[in-house]
């Protein structure tokens, strides 16, 4: 399961709404928080489909700011304790894993009225629940050492957070990433972050939360991944399929019939074939080429935002991260257009074929031919990646493995085998 948490800084702008909705399909996100979404009640309305998650649960904006929104798809079983207008409380569970309990949490943007954060906080945590994560902008550090730049932090203020999260018994999840999820023109700090008790590390002990590139906010996105196995990469070849996009490009044609004129040896049927395989390799090519570098400019343009970011306070580099922020406005523009074209084409074309089911039925496909575990000689079941591949190679050594021939039985065998080759043929070799 892989969750979002993200201080949007308002999620009605149209420019973020497709920044989050590429978030969601990258990383293949289950559900998402969202803080400072500054919506209205017809605005959160709209973003289920909007980002193609069905299910929300908000707590609209007030005197237009604020505003939190929770939004999951149909793999997760939610149960919403309590919205409020700093956080929201849920129950909730996926299909393989044990139920725990998320709390999306905003922190009180006001230094003078942070304590009430804390209290809050605090009441969460009664009665204690087992497994649970509290994930958000807490607006504040836990040690001078999240901050970068800037006036020296009260230390009354970090000591009054860090006994929050001891009463509370959490603990800090760290991140992978840098140290900072927030900066302005004067300083960089570590606001956000994910919090969990020690029960649910217990259980989900593989998970890890990753701090994203920038996007469409002063706030970093932050991914919690969800695992109670190690991740096991699934490496799979590119199949060859038409781009419509790749007909309006005015090096398409040069590029098929550069490989149809190339001369092939065979049949006239062999030669068709070949011809038709060369130009979708030579189209695959291509295509990475010229569109894919739309996508390594755009991750490009944000990991080299986010190294400014987890660099020092250096007032030199603020002329930089301006110029790269508007850059990367500019790609999201670009990107978020070829999407939108692609999308109405495939409505227009497609209609109902994409329907639940057929995403379903191959979900459940994905799950079936996955190998979780396997039960070795002496019946013991073994889920690790070492133990399935020990077991799959002694089973097949074990029958491919030689024995103690019978040399009788090897010459009465071969003596009634007709020899094809004569004592004649031999001597003339």
């Amino acid at each position: 399961m892989n969750l979002l948490a993200w201080n949007c800084r308002g999620i009605a702008n149209r420019k973020t709404r497709h920044a989050l909705k590429s978030l969601i399909a990258k990383h293949q996100l289950n559900m998402v928080f969202l803080c400072e979404t500054h919506c209205s009640k017809q605005q959160h309305e709209t973003l289920p489909k909007a980002l193609g998650l069905p299910h929300l649960t908000r707590f609209d904006r007030v005197n237009q700011s604020g505003g939190v929104a929770l939004l999951w798809d149909d793999s997760v079983t939610v149960h919403i304790r309590k919205t409020d207008y700093f956080y929201i409380d849920v129950d909730l569970s996926s299909p393989g894993t044990e139920p725990w309990r998320f709390t999306g949490f905003y922190g009180h943007p006001e230094t003078g009225q942070r304590h009430i954060s804390w209290d809050l906080l605090r009441s969460l945590a009664q009665p204690t629940s087992a497994r649970w994560v509290v994930m958000g902008d807490f607006n504040e550090v836990l040690s001078l050492n999240e901050k970068s730049g800037g006036p020296l932090r009260n230390n009354l203020q970090m000591q009054a957070f860090r006994g929050a999260i001891s009463d509370c018994n959490l603990e800090d999840l760290g991140a992978v990433g840098g140290p900072f999820t927030w900066c302005n023109s004067l300083t960089k700090e570590r606001l956000d972050r994910g919090l969990a008790s020690p029960a649910w590390r217990a259980v989900f002990s593989f998970s890890r939360v990753v701090h994203l590139a920038p996007s469409k906010s002063d706030h970093i996105p932050l991914l919690l991944e969800v695992k109670v196995e190690p991740q096991t990469l699934n490496r799979r070849r590119r199949l060859f399929r038409f781009e419509e996009i790749w007909s309006s490009h005015s090096s398409f044609p040069q590029v098929v019939d550069q490989v149809w004129s190339q001369p092939q040896l065979g049949s006239p049927m062999l030669q068709l074939c070949w011809r038709i395989k060369d130009t979708g390799s030579q189209l695959l090519e291509w295509d990475r080429e010229v569109f894919g570098r739309r996508k390594v400019e755009l991750e490009e343009t944000r990991l080299l935002l986010q190294h400014l970011l987890q660099k020092p306070y250096d007032p030199a580099d603020q002329e930089e991260r301006v110029r790269l922020s508007g850059k990367l406005n500019e790609l999201i523009s670009i990107d978020e257009i070829y999407w939108r074209q692609r999308s109405r084409a495939i409505w227009l074309k497609e209609g109902d074929r994409n329907s639940r089911f057929f995403h379903k039925r191959a979900s459940n496909r994905k799950r079936r031919n996955k190998i979780k575990g396997l039960r070795d000689g002496n019946g013991n079941w073994e889920t690790s990646k070492e133990g399935i591949e020990k077991i799959v190679v002694d089973y097949f050594q074990n029958i491919f493995k030689g024995s103690t021939p019978d040399i009788h039985a090897q010459d009465f065998v071969l003596q009634a085998i007709q020899p094809r080759v004569t004592t004649s043929m031999n001597l003339s070799l």
